[in-house]
């Protein structure tokens, strides 16, 4: 079960998502949350995204569907999904 950095989720409307960088480009996951772990900044995510994703792990400004982005190894920033290297940051 791929596990994200709890500043990695968005809540909108009741529902949980997080931002992806595919293909150069930001995409938006609504995802489905199993257990969180607040004392290590951890949630695992039970539905809707894939182990290895390039998720963006930071609350940066107004994120946008479809804007460039590129993933910079920068772990402070983002890493794919269960790791712990890799970044993903709006271009």
């Amino acid at each position: 079960m791929p596990v994200v950095p709890n500043t990695a989720l968005f809540e909108e409307a009741g529902q949980s998502y997080v931002f992806t960088v595919e293909g150069g480009k930001l995409a938006k996951h609504a995802v489905k949350l199993g257990a969180r772990d607040d004392v290590n900044g951890l949630s695992e995510v039970s539905s809707g995204l894939s182990q290895g994703s390039d998720v963006v792990r930071v609350r940066m400004g107004s994120l946008k569907v479809g804007a460039p982005a590129v993933v910079r190894n920068n772990a402070a920033a983002s890493a794919p999904v269960g790791a712990a290297s890799g970044a993903a940051k709006p271009s």
